[in-house]
């Protein structure tokens, strides 16, 4: 039984305790001992009286006998005597009777008022008990309240209570601490709360909060949105919370408040890493994938066209290389800022990597569409551009695919694109192509290709043939140039110029260099082993080769296994080699110099002619393409600049090689005008190794 029960039961017994204790004074009221006492005495004497003074003459008037009035006059006494003592009893037994009455609720009282008294004891024994009881839970209570004083401070979270009922809204004073309130400087109110929200977030948390508020079968609410702090910064905050219902209505949500700017921060920084480029700030090519996937089912369901654009920079190689990483990252930027400035919305523009951009056009309905949306920006593109007092020329190789023609899927559309755009580059360059199915054939032609390069390399197909150089003066062999040869298992022989471009354009190049080089190496050591030791061999570079960061490394390496001097070695490099990394070809042409290897400059005469570099460039040798060399006649004008070019290579102390000589009168022009060396198909054209023996056997013979 709880107190408050036993405490209104024990106010009833108190109450009816006082009505008997009432009713007790009232009958004590009616007993006066004293007045009670004289007026039985009174009353005996008034009897008494009255019996001597009326009973004697009733009798003297009633009898006249005198013995007879004697004789009742003994019954008179004893008639006086039984009124008297009825006339006493009754009264006597009336105040007993009160007294006894008296005595009796006296008693009962003082029962129940001892029971009431032991009732009171327990009573307040279990009070004391409750009242221990009551002080450990208060003391409980107290820890509590210290201990959630202690976490609502120590905790970074704020705790947050909403009265749905009474509209009230209470968020901890750690958490106003948080974003720079005093408390009094917020109500306890939502809507003052709901003045913090980010008018950008503001619709959809109170739209979240709705909807959890109307479906009780909702577990936990749960939200990120931003706070504005009173320096005027945001935050974003998770909020969490649980609410209490009542007949299906929610009465009060309470929960937690925290503080998540830096994940968040770290969440869109890592979804900017994912999905936007680095430096440009376009979207990557992540993102170009998700967005074109919203579109083409947007194109789907509205039977729209639309248009995917590859976009390449031509020869943006030659800038990293020449100019450095950094020039060529701010040409990056500046290509990106005039694209997403001219390229407007719902249009896209994304960055694919390197020096590729694409753009997509949301909705077109004509290719006079896509080609005008590209004119646009490639009038600016073309314009020049400035930096530190230069003027670079940009030009663009641009492919297209339209959606549905050329594709309906993402996949195929990217892959058309990119295969128009490199249709466009490997013809020419600085144009647009619009996909057509021809040029999927020709990429199909270019991918098989790198497969069987790449399976030759492995296999070695490869083998070198040897063409003989002659010294005009003595006529002997005083060197060979290197020259590869792909014997391929079904097609058989493959000239160089089928797959030496397509090897320095995919890279491959650099392998077969380093197998060409090796292979020469060790062919040179058989040879001087023979006794045919008294000629140098040359091997071409490649522009990949020439800059290749190991290449020095490989040639010592090299070099050092097979215990070979460099003074048997000749380098062959392109003026368009050296002029595509002159700083870095010219440093590595000196240090291959200092291992006493030969330089020669191969195809003079093709690419910039630059009389100028023949003076700084670390050269020993001169060779002049044979294109120069086949239609020289005495009085024509390539004989007499020829001539020139002999002249001024001797006055720089440099060697002149002619390549391709093939008639006697070519022979014999160069012999006239002090060319030191010749070779060409007049000697002989490119022989396997074991056929070099013979020919120089033959050549003895001859001598």
């Amino acid at each position: 039984m709880d107190v408050k029960k036993k405490s209104i039961e024990f106010d009833e017994k108190i109450s009816c305790l006082q009505n008997q204790f009432d009713n007790f004074s009232d009958l004590k009221k009616t007993i006066h001992p004293e007045s009670e006492a004289l007026k039985i005495a009174g009353l005996y004497f008034l009897i008494g009286v009255l019996w001597i003074l009326l009973s004697d003459r009733i009798l003297g008037i009633l009898i006249t006998d005198t013995d007879m009035i004697k004789e009742f006059q003994l019954y008179k006494g004893w008639v006086y005597v039984g009124i008297t003592g009825l006339i006493f009893y009754r009264i006597i037994k009336r105040r007993i009777s009160l007294y006894s009455e008296a005595i009796h609720r006296a008693f009962k009282s003082y029962e129940e008022l001892n029971a009431l008294h032991e009732e009171l004891i327990a009573t307040d024994e279990e009070m004391l008990q409750q009242y221990d009881e009551i002080g450990k839970h208060r003391d409980a209570l107290m820890v509590s309240n210290q201990r959630y004083s202690l976490v609502v401070e120590g905790a970074n979270d704020g705790l947050w209570d909403w009265d749905l009922i009474n509209e009230t809204y209470f968020f901890s004073l750690k958490h106003k601490g948080v974003f720079g309130y005093a408390p009094e400087e917020l109500e306890n109110t939502f809507e003052a709360w709901k003045s913090l929200f980010h008018p950008e977030d503001l619709k959809e948390a109170l739209e979240k909060v709705a909807a959890y508020l109307e479906n009780p079968k909702e577990g936990i609410y749960e939200n990120i949105y931003r706070i504005r702090c009173k320096n005027g910064e945001y935050r974003w905050i998770l909020s969490r919370g649980k609410a209490v219902w009542e007949d299906g209505k929610a009465i009060r949500i309470a929960g937690s408040h925290t503080d998540i700017t830096e994940q968040q921060n770290l969440q869109n920084k890592l979804h900017t890493m994912a999905y936007y480029d680095t430096l440009t700030g376009l979207y990557n090519k992540e993102m170009l994938k998700e967005e074109m996937e919203k579109l083409l089912r947007e194109a789907e369901t509205e039977k729209k066209k639309m248009a995917l654009i590859y976009l390449d920079i031509d020869n943006f190689k030659h800038i990293n290389d020449i100019l450095g990483h950094e020039i060529g990252d701010k040409m990056i930027t500046y290509i990106a800022n005039i694209l997403s400035h001219q390229v407007k919305a719902p249009n896209l523009v994304a960055r694919l990597g390197g020096d590729e951009f694409a753009v997509v056009l949301g909705e077109i309905k004509t290719i006079e569409d896509v080609l005008q949306e590209i004119e646009k920006f490639s009038s600016y593109l073309r314009r020049p551009w400035n930096l530190n007092k230069q003027e670079f020329f940009i030009s663009t190789s641009i492919g297209v695919a339209l959606y549905p023609d050329h594709g309906k899927t993402l996949a195929t559309l990217m892959q058309n694109a990119d295969t128009a755009m490199f249709h466009i580059k490997e013809n020419g360059r600085d144009g647009v192509g619009i996909y057509a199915p021809y040029m999927t054939e020709k990429t199909l032609d270019y991918i098989q290709m790198s497969s069987q390069l790449r399976y030759g390399i492995h296999n070695e197909e490869f083998t070198v043939y040897y063409q003989p150089q002659i010294d005009l003066k003595t006529n002997e062999v005083i060197g060979t140039e290197a020259l590869i040869r792909w014997l391929h298992p079904k097609k058989g022989f493959i000239p160089p110029n089928d797959f030496i471009p397509f090897a320095e354009t995919t890279g491959y190049i650099t392998e077969i260099e380093k197998w060409v080089f090796k292979t020469v190496v060790e062919q040179k050591v058989k040879w001087q082993k023979e006794g045919y030791d008294n000629f140098k061999v040359s091997v071409n570079l490649s522009s990949k080769m020439l800059t290749h960061p190991q290449l020095l490394a490989y040639i010592k390496k090299i070099l050092d296994e097979y215990n070979i001097s460099g003074d048997y070695i000749e380098m062959e490099v392109t003026e368009t080699a050296i002029i595509d990394n002159l700083e870095k070809a010219t440093d590595v042409l000196k240090q291959l110099k200092e291992l006493n290897i030969t330089i020669a400059l191969d195809d003079f005469g093709t690419g910039y002619s630059s009389l100028t570099y023949l003076q700084k460039l670390p050269i020993d040798i001169l060779k002049i393409d044979r294109d120069f060399i086949k239609n020289i006649q005495d009085i024509n004008d390539e004989a007499h600049i020829l001539k020139l070019v002999i002249d001024l290579a001797h006055s720089l102390g440099l060697k002149v090689v002619a390549e391709g000589v093939e008639t006697e009168a070519q022979l014999d022009y160069l012999r006239k005008n002090h060319c030191d060396i010749v070779q060409g198909y007049y000697f002989s054209k490119p022989l396997p190794e074991a056929d070099i023996k013979t020919f120089l056997e033959n050549r003895k013979t001859c001598l």
